[in-house]
């Protein structure tokens, strides 16, 4: 029986068309370094698909395709690798990154036979969960802005979870203003992202419009639940107003 199998995956890797071929058969393993994924746009893992140790040595290199996230420093969504031996074993392994957006990531692999119409391919998935934003940075590009609707102030925020890195994409936060007694101000909010990208950040355009220089305005960022409420996670900075 040894034989017979042999004889058939040479066929096959020689060109011969066998209906009855199955893609484990020139990948007997498809394996993930890791069981679970944080959807935070860093996190990586190895993935590894194992190719018959008897494949004709041109028809070697594998192709990995990922449903989202992806492959290497550019997070190519295809790559093709050649396997290197390991432990008596043909081993092609390549570097996956997450995404940004939580879901059910699919990742296949098949050789590269450039003749080969039929899907030939294995695959396996893996879930990317949410990372859930425990923290928000706010940053502005000045702490000055001019009154009467003379100028305005770009703010930006970071929403990162308890690790540090970056929060899942779409949740959704609340910009608003108030003086020092806590009086909401009415200043403009334009070109407003309120909902996170992939590397967690938020952002809005501010002017504090017809009020007097000199007053004090304290910007705040507040997460947003999944009914739109707010929760205690929030973080202000505060601006000066002037005159020309």
């Amino acid at each position: 029986m040894k034989y017979l199998a042999l004889i058939f995956l040479i066929f096959l890797l020689t060109g011969c068309k066998k209906d009855q071929i199955k893609p484990e058969d020139l990948l007997p393993a498809l394996s993930f370094s890791k069981s679970e994924l944080l959807a935070d746009g860093t996190q990586q893992m190895y993935v590894t698909a194992e190719v018959n140790i008897d494949a004709d040595e041109t028809r070697r290199t594998v192709v990995f395709t990922a449903s989202s996230g992806g492959f290497g420093s550019k997070s190519d969504s295809t790559i093709n690798q050649k396997p290197i031996f390991e432990n008596g074993k043909l081993i092609a392994r390549v570097q996956y990154r997450a995404p940004s957006t939580p879901g059910v990531i699919t990742i296949r692999a098949r050789i590269d036979l450039a003749d080969e119409k039929r899907d030939l391919s294995v695959s396996r998935t893996i879930n990317a969960v949410l990372s859930k934003a425990e923290k928000i940075s706010l940053t502005a590009s000045s702490f000055s802005v001019l009154v009467n609707f003379l100028g305005e102030i770009n703010i930006t925020g970071v929403l990162t979870n308890n690790d540090r890195t970056p929060a899942s994409k779409g949740n959704k936060v609340l910009f608003n203003d108030s003086d020092d007694n806590g009086v909401v101000v009415n200043g403009l909010f334009r070109q407003i992202q309120n909902s996170s990208d992939g590397s967690g950040g938020v952002s809005v355009n501010y002017s504090p419009g017809y009020i007097p220089a000199g007053k004090r305005i304290w910007i705040k960022c507040t997460l947003l639940d999944d009914k739109g409420q707010k929760t205690t996670i929030k973080d202000s900075l505060q601006i000066q107003t002037i005159s020309n």
